[in-house]
């Protein structure tokens, strides 16, 4: 059996991860390396590359896994800012990865936007100092002590404070070795579950003649075996398994973690370029769904209700509008039978990490889309300048409540007990006796006083008591108080010379179609 990890290459464009994918890897898949007409156009990677490296399973591994082989499956994501959207759909199935970063020009700005996005799924990372072979050679060690000291400055606020950082050259071969035994130091044994549904992220379809047509991709949970059905649910049609290939070797079986092609019988491969396959009837459609929203520290931008963000759902991007609520512990998860408080910015106090109160948020997606529930998400704003050095990843989370896909995204916001803390003030009009007076100024004109009736109010003066009625057509209200008013109370009232104010606070509901007010 092997144990297959699978590793993302990341950094900033033109730093030579295609390069380096190429030293660390011994076999090649059918999309890696710029195979691709645009990308060896170009001279950039255009799109995840996918290649191998196996060995013997590390001594260190033997008493936690049953394989006897371990397989690197190394991901090559592209470095344009214009393709971060690639990369996020490619960071859902790292389960470590290698930041590559030029020594020749440090940390640029795609290289800090990958260093997020692998820290949203990884926690382990090596750096690799690559092109050490542009350094003149009389200041080569020297200049890979300052960049191995400042990079380590940049990470030490970080998960990956401890990660190594080896310097290498993918051009003239030096330091491969040592980036592979830091890699095989940092080989663990992943969770893995196979008694889930399946789950396939597909990156590349294409058709062979004579087998059918091919997805090639990384299995996200559960198993798949020859024969079994499957489903394609953008188009809503389920196939058979024909056969499975991992990196040209037939397999019988496949599960979590795998990188595999899989042949499906009769399926059109111009219908899925990317996208999921699943276990029958297990994915569905969704106009809305609510997340635990992470914010990510780098983004300088306003987080808000009634903003749009790009929301990232493994290969696909989709534009949503958010809205913010809170409410529970910050390790409780979103519970549909608690009440919440609407947010209507994410402030600073929101932000801290002290924060009383967990974060959460409802995207309305513009369009009907594929999600799963505990699927990553990762909000952007990609139309930022491309120029700009500013962080575009806004904040993440993982879909904990997703709509189904016959519910607008209105009905499934009035499921939601998402409420608005409301004040009212109004002034004492006319005492009637100790125990009720007469309140003006609290209404406007023509507002359903009606439904405050009943509601508590207190006086500026300590007193309490509740909106008894309402009172003519005018904007007034009887209040009938629990206590006598003091005679010190009513001489103030008297005198106009201390202004005594009656409050009433509430709760109204956002979406709730019955009764919003509430106390």
């Amino acid at each position: 059996m092997i144990l297959n990890l699978n590793v993302g290459i990341l950094g900033h464009v033109d730093s030579g991860k295609t390069s380096l994918a190429k030293c660390l890897s011994d076999t090649a898949s059918t999309a890696c390396f710029d195979k691709n007409p645009q990308s060896q156009e170009r001279g950039i990677t255009l799109d995840l590359g996918f290649s191998a490296y196996q060995c013997d399973l590390p001594t260190h591994l033997s008493e936690h896994s049953k394989c006897s082989q371990l397989q690197f499956t190394f991901i090559d994501c592209p470095g344009h800012a214009k393709l971060i959207r690639t990369v996020i759909g490619g960071s859902q199935i790292m389960d470590m990865f290698v930041l590559v970063v030029d020594i020749t020009k440090g940390i640029q700005t795609q290289t800090a936007e990958c260093l997020v996005i692998g820290g949203l799924t990884c926690d382990r990372m090596i750096v690799a100092l690559n092109k050490t072979d542009l350094l003149d050679v009389d200041k080569r060690g020297k200049m890979i002590e300052k960049m191995t000291k400042k990079i380590s400055q940049i990470l030490v606020d970080t998960p990956f404070k401890d990660s190594p950082i080896i310097p290498v050259s993918a051009q003239s071969n030096f330091n491969i070795t040592e980036l592979m035994n830091a890699c095989l130091q940092s080989a663990y044994v992943p969770p893995r579950n196979p008694m889930l549904p399946f789950l396939f992220a597909v990156d590349h379809c294409f058709s062979i003649r004579g087998q059918g047509t091919i997805c090639t991709g990384t299995v996200l949970q559960g198993r798949i075996k020859i024969g079994d059905d499957v489903e394609i649910p953008s188009i809503q049609q389920i196939k058979k398994v024909k056969s499975i290939q991992m990196f040209r070797q037939q397999m019988n079986e496949a599960q979590q973690g795998d990188r595999i092609g899989i042949a499906i019988t009769q399926f059109d491969s111009k219908l899925l370029e990317r996208g999921l396959i699943s276990a029958p009837r297990f994915v569905n459609y969704s106009t809305a769904a609510v997340i635990k929203l992470n914010k990510i520290k780098y983004f300088k931008g306003a987080i808000g209700s009634k903003s749009k963000f790009h929301i990232s759902i493994g290969h696909s991007t989709v534009m949503a509008s958010v809205l913010l609520f809170q409410g529970g512990a910050p390790s409780d998860d979103f519970d549909c039978h608690r009440q919440y408080e609407y947010l209507p910015v994410l402030d600073d106090q929101c932000e801290d990490s002290g924060k009383s109160e967990a974060i959460f948020a409802l995207l309305e997606f513009q369009k009907p889309t594929i999600v799963v529930t505990d699927f990553l998400i990762v909000a952007s704003k990609l139309d930022m300048d491309l120029q700009s050095t500013n962080c575009r990843l806004a904040f993440w989370g993982r879909l904990n409540a997703p709509s189904d896909a016959f519910t607008t995204a209105d009905s499934f916001a009035s499921s939601l007990n998402i409420f608005k803390e409301k004040t009212k003030e109004g002034r004492i009009q006319r005492v009637v006796n100790s125990q009720e007076i007469v309140v003006d100024q609290m209404f406007k004109r023509n507002s359903n006083r009606q439904i405050f009736v009943g509601l508590k109010v207190c006086l500026s003066s300590g007193q309490c008591g509740v909106i008894d009625s309402t009172f003519g057509t005018t904007t007034k209200v009887k209040v009938r108080l629990n206590d006598h008013l003091t005679a010190e109370t009513i001489q103030q009232w008297k005198d106009e010379k201390v202004d005594v104010k009656v409050m009433l606070k509430f709760k109204k509901f956002l979406f709730r179609t019955e009764t919003k007010i509430f106390q």
